[in-house]
């Protein structure tokens, strides 16, 4: 029983003199090439710290940072824990040009920390653009006779979010 105790006492000394792991912050962006009207996600992650506020983005006049949500994940790894905590934002295009986003200050009690920043490059929309939301449906052929299979086929196209989708068949009659 002493060498347990003598164990648990030596583990407990070990743990207690090992270093934290200090904090790091870090500033991501889904994609750095963009168009005007387009919308990306853009993260704050930081990494073994507890923020206390949600992190204010600098955001030059070319584009607009919204925040979104947070989620937090701890891992433990051999015997140590690590904690990240995210905070999600969606960067919007508002004209071109070469702007840089950031830095966000992350406020972490009595202490902070400072991300870096991202290069975004907005270019115009094509003229060509396709729109928002594009809806087809047919059968794919012009002509059909008499015993011929035919296919349906619909799909829907979107360049912006979509939360629900539901599609209804029109009627066969006859088919």
């Amino acid at each position: 029983m002493v060498n347990l105790a003598r164990w648990v006492l030596a583990l407990l000394a070990l743990w207690i003199a090992a270093p934290a792991l200090a904090a790091t912050v870090e500033l991501d962006i889904d994609s750095a090439d963009v168009q005007v009207g387009q919308r990306v996600g853009l993260v704050i992650t930081i990494a073994n710290g507890t923020p206390t506020a949600v992190p204010k983005v600098l955001a030059p006049p070319g584009v607009a940072v919204q925040y979104v949500s947070q989620g937090s994940t701890s891992y433990w790894i051999n015997g140590g824990m690590s904690r990240y905590v995210k905070y999600k934002y969606v960067l919007e295009a508002l004209r071109e040009g070469e702007w840089v986003v950031g830095p966000a200050r992350v406020e972490l009690g009595t202490e902070h920390l400072t991300t870096g920043t991202v290069l975004v490059n907005v270019t115009g929309a094509p003229t060509d653009a396709k729109p928002q939301i594009e809806v087809r449906a047919g059968f794919g052929a012009e002509w059909a006779w008499v015993g011929q299979v035919l296919v349906y086929e619909y799909a829907i196209e979107s360049r912006v979010q979509i939360l629900r989708s539901q599609w209804t068949l029109p009627p066969f009659n006859g088919l």
